[in-house]
């Protein structure tokens, strides 16, 4: 279980969880992007539920273990946020709405 502090608050959150929203924060802010993503968690006083974080380059995320056994486990958010990693950190080929693809080009040379 990990405590994660953001913008004055704190809830406390799996450590796949709190991983996985670091890993994101950096690579939005190498993009230079920003989005609002809900987190799941658990407040001070054991509130479950999904919190709601905007990220970008400027969010200041700290997190740090509390030896709590109980970890908050969400497979389907943790699925969704590698999704979104990998978009960012290797976006889909694509061409310019613009531009016409060559396609004479033989196909062992794609």
């Amino acid at each position: 279980m990990m405590r994660l502090d953001y913008a004055g608050g704190t809830i406390f959150t799996g450590t796949a969880i709190a991983h996985a929203l670091l890993r994101y924060a950096a690579a939005l802010a190498h993009a230079d992007d920003a989005v609002s993503i809900k987190v799941p968690g658990r407040t001070v006083d054991g509130v479950e539920g999904d919190f709601q974080m905007l990220l970008g380059p400027s969010s200041q995320i700290m997190v740090e273990p509390t030896g709590d056994p109980d970890e908050v486990v969400n497979e389907e958010f943790l699925v969704d946020i590698e999704r979104r990693i990998g978009l960012l950190e290797r976006p889909p080929n694509v061409l310019p709405w613009d531009e016409v693809p060559d396609l004479d080009t033989p196909s062992d040379q794609l």
